[in-house]
């Protein structure tokens, strides 16, 4: 009697949820059919234990991750470090810099070129500092009347025609005292000017004059045709006749071409004395910081 009890309460049972199993089965899977009606399962498989990882996940996947499981304990390499994008905004570039402090690289290439601009300013400072003496004391000689400079300094251009033999310099042509008389006449004004404003550094309002500089550089190609390719006499003043000489003397006159040419260069191509080539955010971004410390 009680085994009879006992197999009818059980097909009724299996009668009842065999159904219920069935439609579970059906709509939701095995897997979750199965803790639905006997519970989670004490002993998962390996690839259950741990949280899945898809190769891409969208944000909100992530921030239901992150607040369900907390942050993960090993991101991937790419999310180790700060995201570099090749270009970037002023305000994404200010909004790294806040929350992550300054580049070091940034900062090291910064300090870099700060460093080649302001050898590059010493150079033409001594260019125009060393121009000034030079043009009073030695180069006005062709064209002033001798009574006016003593005599040490009439031996000087004497020493320097016979070392280097230049014969331009006490029997100038008619074309290189035009050259003279341009330079005192509108350089030699400039000349103090230009020395102050490199010898401070970062003086922007330098470019326009500076970049007139050129003309040095123009004047200085008939020169130097001039000493290579021209047969000077010996008498009575003489000049370069190998072309060792020839060399020497071009390069007594080669500093003036190469940094009119190098200034120019810089006048047109350096951030600071060119705003318009900061085209890049950070340089942009840069400048306006320059601009907000000098207010």
């Amino acid at each position: 009697m009680t085994r009879s009890r006992a197999a009818r309460a059980c097909l009724s049972l299996s009668n009842g949820i065999a159904p219920s199993l069935t439609r579970h089965f059906l709509h939701f899977g095995p897997s979750q059919t199965l803790q639905t009606h006997f519970g989670p399962d004490p002993d998962p498989p390996d690839s259950l234990r741990t949280r899945p990882r898809p190769s891409r996940l969208t944000s909100d996947q992530t921030q239901t991750l992150q607040t369900h499981f907390g942050p993960d304990p090993d991101p991937p390499d790419s999310l180790r470090t700060r995201p570099r994008p090749s270009r970037l905004t002023s305000d994404q570039t200010q909004t790294l810099q806040t929350h992550f402090g300054p580049d070091p690289d940034f900062r090291l290439s910064q300090n870099s070129s700060k460093m080649s601009l302001r050898v590059l300013e010493i150079v033409f400072f001594l260019y125009f500092a060393s121009h000034v003496p030079i043009t009073l004391l030695i180069d006005l000689q062709a064209l002033l009347p001798a009574h006016v400079y003593p005599q040490q300094l009439q031996d000087v251009l004497h020493w320097y025609a016979a070392e280097f033999k230049d014969p331009m310099v006490l029997d100038p042509p008619e074309w290189f005292k035009s050259f003279i008389f341009c330079e005192a006449l509108v350089q030699l004004p400039f000349f103090p000017i230009a020395a102050y404003a490199f010898l401070k550094g970062g003086c922007s309002w330098i470019r326009t004059p500076a970049s007139s500089t050129h003309h040095v550089a123009t004047t200085l190609i008939p020169i130097l045709a001039h000493i290579l390719f021209f047969r000077f006499p010996l008498e009575p003043h003489a000049g370069p006749q190998t072309a060792r000489e020839r060399w020497l003397l071009v390069s007594i006159y080669a500093p003036y071409l190469l940094v009119p040419v190098l200034l120019l260069l810089t006048m047109l191509f350096s951030k600071t004395y060119n705003p318009t080539t900061a085209t890049k955010p950070r340089d942009q971004l840069q400048l306006r910081l320059k601009k907000n410390e000098r207010k």
